[in-house]
C-alpha cells in the first residue's frame, strides 16, 4: 500500500494507524531477527552465526611469541568469521600447567591452547619423537615429519581424546642455562641440576648427557632457580627471556639440543559448538599462522638474546658434535620403542 501523505491523513493516522492496518504500509522496520548482523558470518540455512569467544591458555607471558602467535591467529580468524570469532588468551599460566591445560581441552573447560609436546606425549606415543635431542633439524624438517605418517598417527591418537590438533609453530632450539659453568661439552654438565620437561625421554637424555634433571612446571622454574633449589633449566632463548629466567642466571650455553615446536589445538567439545562456516575460518587461518610463527619467533629469539646478553649473562657455543655423539646409545635404545621411525625421520 501505498501512503499519501498530507495533514488530513497525518491527523488521521495519528489517532487510528493500528486500527486502520496501516502500520506495516507505512514501512515499518521488520523485527529483530529477521537479518544477520552487521559483519556476521552466515551459517547453514542463512541464519547468523553466534558470536563465540575462545579461551586460549598458554603459560608464557604476554610479551612471548606464544601469545603473538595467538594474536595474529585471532585476527585472521575474526576477520574470516565476519567478527563471530575471538579469541581471549589467558597468559602467564594464569589457568595453570600445561598438563591441566590438556585435560581442559578435553574437558571443554579450555578451548585452545598451545603447549609442547612434552606433556602429550602420555596420550599419544609418538609425541616422544619430538623430546628426541638432535633428531629434528629445523621448522622445515619437523613440517615434513608432522605431514607424514608419524604426524597423522598423533593426529589420532589425540583425536580420539578429545583434542583436535590445528597446526604445529615454531618455537625454536632449546639452550642451557645455569649457574654453575659455562656447558661446552657434555662433562660440563656433571652435577649440575637441571629443570627439565615432564617426560621420561628428557630425562634420560640429560642423564645421558651428565646432567641431574629434575622436573616440574615451567611457572615454577624462576622462583626454583632464584632459591637454588635447582641450578639451572633448558629453554628456547625467547622463552628465557620471556620468563625472566636470565634475571637469576649466569651462563647461557648454546646448545641447540632440541628443535622444539610446539602444538596449537581446540577442544573437540568446542570444535563441535562452531558453525561449519566458523570451522573453515579457523583452518583457513592455520597455514599462514604457521609460516608467520617463524617470523615471529626469530624477532623474539633475536631481542631476547640481545637482552640476555646485557643483563650480563656469559654466552657461548658448544661443542655439537660432541653433544650428538653423546647422545647417540639414547637414540639406539629407543628404536626398541619407535622401531625405525628415527632412521625415517632423519632421512626425511
Amino acid at each position: 500500500m501505498k501512503c499519501t501523505w498530507n495533514k488530513k491523513t497525518a491527523a488521521f493516522l495519528t489517532a487510528g494507524c493500528m486500527a486502520l492496518g496501516l502500520l506495516a504500509g507505512c514501512g515499518a522496520a521488520p523485527a529483530s531477527g529477521g537479518g544477520a548482523p552487521a559483519g556476521g558470518s552466515q551459517g547453514q540455512g542463512g541464519a547468523a552465526d553466534t558470536p563465540v569467544s575462545l579461551t586460549c591458555a598458554i603459560t608464557m607471558s604476554e610479551d612471548s611469541a606464544y601469545y603473538k602467535d595467538l594474536e595474529y591467529f585471532g585476527k585472521l580468524v575474526s576477520e574470516r568469521s565476519g567478527g563471530t570469532v575471538s579469541l581471549d588468551i589467558q597468559a602467564g599460566g594464569v589457568l595453570g600447567s600445561e598438563t591441566e591445560y590438556i585435560e581442559g581441552l578435553q574437558a571443554g573447560t579450555i578451548d585452545v591452547m598451545i603447549v609442547s609436546f612434552s606433556p602429550l606425549s602420555a596420550t599419544s606415543e609418538q609425541c616422544g619423537l619430538f623430546e628426541i635431542p638432535y633428531l629434528i633439524q629445523d621448522y622445515d624438517h619437523l613440517r615434513r615429519v608432522w605431514k607424514s605418517d608419524i604426524g597423522e598417527e598423533i593426529r589420532a591418537d589425540l583425536d580420539k581424546v578429545g583434542i583436535r590438533s590445528l597446526g604445529v609453530l615454531d618455537f625454536g632450539y632449546r639452550e642451557t642455562t645455569n649457574n654453575v659453568r659455562p656447558i661446552e661439552k657434555p662433562e660440563d654438565l656433571k652435577g649440575v641440576v637441571l629443570r627439565v620437561m615432564q617426560s621420561d625421554i628428557q630425562i634420560k637424555a640429560w642423564e645421558t648427557l651428565g646432567a641431574t634433571p629434575v622436573t616440574m612446571a615451567v611457572t615454577e622454574v624462576f622462583s626454583a632457580l632464584q632459591t637454588g633449589t635447582i641450578a639451572g633449566q633448558e629453554n628456547p632463548i625467547n622463552a628465557i627471556c620471556s620468563n625472566g629466567f636470565h634475571e637469576v642466571q649466569k651462563y647461557l650455553s648454546l646448545t641447540d639440543h632440541l628443535y622444539a615446536p610446539v602444538l596449537l589445538a581446540i577442544s573437540d567439545a568446542t570444535w563441535q559448538r562452531l558453525s561449519p562456516a566458523q570451522q573453515e575460518a579457523i583452518t583457513s587461518s592455520i597455514a599462514e599462522t604457521e609460516d608467520q610463527s617463524t617470523a615471529i619467533l626469530q624477532e623474539y629469539t633475536d631481542s631476547g638474546l640481545a637482552t640476555i646478553e646485557q643483563a650480563g649473562v656469559q654466552v657461548n657455543e658448544v661443542d655439537k658434535e660432541a653433544f650428538r655423539a653423546a647422545i647417540q646409545p639414547l637414540h639406539e635404545a629407543l628404536a626398541s620403542t619407535y622401531g625405525d621411525a628415527l632412521e625415517r625421520i632423519k632421512a626425511m
